[in-house]
């Protein structure tokens, strides 16, 4: 990281001007910032107790592949290629406004947008909520 602080800062003293050294020195910061964001969400992205600057982009990102893993388990009621969505705050989008308790279908990557921003939450299939129903009542008749 300390690396990348001092890229920076020798991009802004000697690239005041664009040339090829300068669009050459961009992307190599360009690269050491990637192969540092995907060695940093490998190491802390699963560490729960991690609790440094970026820690809520680890949690979005343990978010999104929660959702993501739903999604492709066949967890969430969709149609095509969008997903059921709860609103839970008056929301627009483009063209039109959403408001609180709505549900609509949306394309998946606005769908988990909305959901990583608490606005609103991904649908489970009724097969998943029958599922579950039937679990809890199966535990309390075996309790009984």
């Amino acid at each position: 990281m300390e690396h990348l602080i001092e890229a920076k800062k020798i991009l802004s003293n000697y690239c005041s001007t664009f040339n090829d050294f300068c669009h050459k020195y961009i992307k190599l910061i360009e690269e050491m910032a990637m192969l540092t964001a995907r060695t940093r969400v490998d190491d802390l992205a699963w560490k729960e107790d991690y609790s440094g600057i970026d820690s809520g982009i680890f949690e979005m990102i343990r978010r999104l592949v929660y959702m993501y893993s739903k999604y492709i388990a066949g967890f969430y009621l969709t149609s095509e290629d969008r997903v059921a969505v709860k609103i839970l705050r008056n929301v627009s989008l483009e063209k039109i406004s959403l408001e609180e308790g709505e549900v609509i279908f949306l394309p998946v990557q606005e769908a988990f947008a909305l959901s990583l921003a608490d606005l609103a939450v991904p649908i489970e299939s009724n097969l998943i909520k029958l599922q579950r129903s039937f679990q809890k009542g199966g535990e309390r008749q075996g309790g009984q």
